[in-house]
């Protein structure tokens, strides 16, 4: 029996599944920050919680330590005792998404490589 290189491609090409061209992109929200006093509100910051998929008091808890600050969750809020600039906190929160996402590629890329081991 003969195969032909060209009918065998055409039936390879046609089982396969179709790949479909959608892309995600992390897009925070618009933060929405203000200050009163010398406090720094920021009104949405349960939303961009949700937009990183991450736990609000985790993402506080880093804000935190990064700024040498307390501040506390409430209502969907953060609010941080302190008056901060527009651009710290938005390249903080940029910061916090690229290393929960670097920690968790490595994570699964370590749980691929174990489990390799374990077949061999």
């Amino acid at each position: 029996m003969t195969f032909n290189y060209d009918d065998l491609l055409k039936r390879a090409c046609a089982q396969m599944p179709q790949v479909s061209e959608k892309r995600e992109r992390l897009e925070l929200p618009r933060l929405y920050m203000n200050t009163v006093g010398m406090r720094t509100i920021i009104s949405n910051f349960k939303e961009i919680a949700d937009a990183l998929d991450r736990d609000p008091q985790h993402i506080l808890k880093f804000l935190t330590r990064e700024m040498a600050t307390a501040a506390t969750f409430a209502d969907s809020r953060a609010i941080l005792p302190a008056q901060f600039v527009n651009v710290q906190i938005p390249e903080l929160l940029r910061k916090n998404a690229c290393l929960f996402w670097s920690v968790t590629l490595a994570a699964q890329n370590h749980r691929l490589n174990n489990s390799e081991r374990a077949e061999i």
